[in-house]
């Protein structure tokens, strides 16, 4: 039987480094297969491929869709598009953002902790929010192995905080001690199970997870999608809930909250520019009016002109108190 060959790596801000010297520190004859989701600006072009290929001893290289999945190879999310893993091979997806991104930690750990099982080693590296921390919560009830970069040693401490929090996390490490605990895990003949001493708190888990059965028919507070405007619907995975809404944007808490604010500070500058427009509108026809001596009308238009202004001076003040 196989044992944990689907090794799947997730990351945000600050884990590059830490990610290229943990594959850096693998063997060549890694034989496990590589996964890694970092979130990227949908028209960046990231070295990353090159930089794990230059650097260790593995192939690394953008993943491509419905390439099969290979013994010791790197697959790479690349820009704006979501990694998948299904049986034998990888998909890319277009897919709807996941907590404001594409591609997305939680969509590679959940397709890879559906397709392999126990098979399956969720990582996740430094990183802001909590992308990742659904994802690994799967991986773990799908009798995964859960590992986090010790968030003592990231630069950006959100990701494995988050994951510590809401999932029974099996070993936390820092990234210059994963590569032999990885190395490991994939040397056992069969997936080994998680140490003794996290077992209790798998157990309070699944105790938790019927727990909330009920709590899943509650009436909720509905809340408008920050991508398409639809009504999201809450969706309990054990005791971590997220948001989905019918075009599939999803969100955990964090990011809800981080893009409705990015949201409203967008609508926000939308009125204002809306209303210095008004202003200078108002202006022009004030002007022409008396251009053609028509003082009534100028004089109505000059007067609506100073309010767009006055509005959107109130409306750049309170952008500057939000931000």
């Amino acid at each position: 039987m196989p044992g944990h060959d689907i090794i799947v790596i997730g990351g945000s801000a600050g884990s590059i480094g830490p990610i290229v010297s943990f594959v850096k520190a693998l063997p060549p004859d890694f034989a496990a297969s590589l996964f890694i989701t970092v979130h990227l600006n949908p028209q960046s072009t990231s070295r990353l491929p090159q930089m794990l290929s230059h650097r260790a001893g593995l192939q690394a290289s953008y993943a491509v869709d419905g390439e099969a999945i290979q013994p010791g190879k790197i697959y790479i999310a690349p820009p704006n598009r979501h990694l998948l893993v299904e049986p034998g091979t990888v998909r890319l997806s277009t897919g709807p953002l996941e907590n404001g991104f594409r591609p997305a930690v939680d969509a590679l750990f959940r397709s890879a902790a559906r397709t392999y099982g126990a098979r399956v080693i969720g990582i996740i590296f430094s990183g802001m929010l909590d992308d990742g921390t659904l994802g690994l919560a799967i991986v773990k009830r799908q009798g995964g192995i859960a590992v986090v970069q010790d968030p003592d040693d990231t630069e950006f401490p959100d990701m494995p905080r988050s994951a510590l929090e809401h999932v029974a996390v099996d070993y936390v490490l820092r990234a210059e001690d994963l590569a032999d605990l990885i190395v490991k895990l994939t040397q056992a003949t069969d997936p080994i199970t998680a140490p003794a001493e996290e077992t209790q708190s798998t157990m309070r888990n699944d105790t938790d997870t019927a727990l909330n059965e009920e709590i899943q028919h509650y009436s909720p507070l509905f809340f408008s999608c920050p991508a398409c405007g639809g009504v999201l619907s809450p969706r309990w995975d054990g005791t971590l809930i997220h948001y989905e809404c019918e075009v599939k944007h999803t969100y955990s808490l964090q990011a809800l909250a981080n893009q409705q604010s990015e949201a409203l500070e967008r609508a926000l500058w939308a009125g204002m520019r809306g209303l210095e427009e008004k202003a200078r509108l108002a202006t022009q026809i004030a002007e022409n009016a008396q251009t053609q001596r028509n003082s009534e009308t100028s004089e109505l238009f000059s007067e609506r002109a100073q309010v767009a202004r006055e509005q959107a001076n109130l409306l750049r003040q309170l952008i500057g108190r939000l931000t």
